[in-house]
């Protein structure tokens, strides 16, 4: 489905350590249910970000209080039988997403600078299409994470815990062997924390005592600056585990 709408929603992050990750998943099991769609092991992601020759998806204000849209391609579990590509944007604590379905072929084209097909492909398509054109729109780097995924049943509550998250400079859709490098230090994780309206008082109660760090910057960032320590946006490669 191309979804040309956006929907803004609440999201938050979470920079945890392997510690809290599982206090904090043992309370999640206790009172979300796993998503169907993921299963209790979760599930592997592979994004390939992509940015113009500006960099202008890395401008980001102190304290996240605005982002510019974010472009990447998306599969699961390295499946080519479903890719989408997305426009993800953020404002503050809110975010919408807009996808646009690729067929594999369509994706590797793409990787290749071939996007043509991009101009007949609806509004996302043509947004990408004139971003190529005159902007220079590129891939920049590969992210790969795991992520476990818990709803809530009662609300459109989503909580996620994505473990593993690493950077490649090489640009692969399906390929195992890349030259990945860690992120997070101590095998830290990011939980997200997605939903509309208020989080009901019950899940806030499930964050309670842990000390979690809150983080406004996205994975693309974080890869970007540990594939090049020199990255003159700051060190924003956080100390994992340090309470607010």
């Amino acid at each position: 489905m191309n979804s040309q709408q956006p929907v803004w929603r609440h999201e938050i992050k979470y920079l945890i350590s392997p510690q809290q990750a599982a206090l904090l998943e043992a309370r999640l099991k206790g009172t979300l249910q796993a998503d169907s769609h993921a299963g209790s092991d979760g599930y592997d992601i592979r994004s390939i970000y992509f940015d113009d020759l500006q960099d202008s998806g890395l401008e980001e204000k102190e304290g996240g209080m605005f982002e510019r849209a974010k472009y990447r391609i998306r599969l699961y579990n390295r499946d080519p039988s479903f890719i989408r590509f997305e426009k993800k944007q953020k404002q503050g604590r809110l975010s919408s997403k807009l996808s646009l379905p690729l067929r594999e072929e369509q994706a590797r084209d793409v990787l290749q600078g071939q996007y043509a097909f991009l101009a007949q492909s609806g509004p996302l398509g043509e947004e990408l299409y004139r971003l190529f054109r005159t902007q220079g729109l590129h891939p920049k780097v590969t992210v790969d994470y795991h992520r476990k995924a818990y709803v809530y049943p009662f609300s459109r509550v989503r909580i996620t815990l994505d473990s593993a998250v690493s950077a490649s400079p090489a640009i692969a859709l399906t390929e195992a062997r890349l030259p990945f490098m860690p992120v997070l230090e101590g095998g830290g994780l990011v939980a997200e924390v997605k939903f509309d309206g208020q989080l009901p008082p019950a899940l806030q109660a499930l964050f309670r005592g842990l000390h979690l760090q809150q983080t406004a910057y996205s994975k693309y960032l974080l890869c970007r600056q540990a594939l090049d320590p020199a990255f003159t946006y700051g060190n924003l490669i956080p100390h994992i585990g340090r309470s607010l």
